[in-house]
C-alpha cells in the first residue's frame, strides 16, 4: 500500500482559470442546460401528440 507524501503533495501546482474565463463557462453551461430542458420538454409534447394521434387512428376517428 502506498502512503500520500503531504509535503509532495503540497508542491504540486494546480491550474486554476482566471474567474473571467470560470464565468464564461458557467454561462454556457446554464445555457446549455436550459436547451436541453427544452428539449425534453419539446420531446414530451411531440411524443403526446404521437399517442394522441395513434389513440384516434385505432378508435377509427381519422376516417371520412
Amino acid at each position: 500500500m502506498d502512503i500520500v507524501n503531504v509535503g509532495i503533495m503540497r508542491k504540486i501546482e494546480i491550474p486554476v482559470p482566471p474567474i473571467e474565463l470560470q464565468n464564461k463557462f458557467a454561462e454556457r453551461a446554464q445555457l446549455i442546460e436550459a436547451q436541453k430542458q427544452q428539449a425534453r420538454v419539446s420531446l414530451q409534447k411531440a411524443e403526446d401528440l404521437f399517442n394522441s394521434l395513434l389513440q384516434r387512428a385505432f378508435k377509427g376517428e381519422l376516417v371520412e
